[in-house]
């Protein structure tokens, strides 16, 4: 397959970073480098499928792939977050401000428990 450099942005974008953003996480918008890049997967070289953001706060992070409502998950896309998952890192897949503003409050009370952990309590 061929990578796409011509990846456009999802319109509901820039309101799911901010709420990220709010929530107290550095957001990493990789959507249209996200494209040039690709990641083994079983042994097999998967053009493309990077999720749209890198979130993180202290010691955690996550890939966000943003979808504006009715959209649907390319398989290279979902290639890349079962590969996250099976290496123990976040994925999420938001359409949504609620979608963003439920895993942003989730992985940041994570992140402060894994904080805490660190510092002792």
């Amino acid at each position: 397959m061929t990578p796409r450099y011509d990846a456009r942005t999802d319109a509901n974008q820039a309101e799911i970073v901010d709420v990220w953003s709010r929530c107290g996480f550095w957001v990493l918008d990789l959507s249209k480098a996200a494209a040039t890049f690709s990641f083994v997967r079983r042994e097999k070289r998967v053009h493309g499928g990077i999720s749209d953001l890198l979130v993180w706060m202290g010691p955690v992070g996550a890939f966000v792939e943003v979808k504006a409502e009715g959209g649907r998950i390319e398989g290279s896309e979902e290639a890349f977050l079962s590969e996250c998952a099976e290496h123990g890192v976040h994925g999420f897949i938001e359409f949504t401000l609620e979608d963003a503003l439920r895993d942003a409050l989730w992985l940041r009370n994570v992140a402060i428990a894994a904080q805490r952990g660190i510092r002792g309590r």
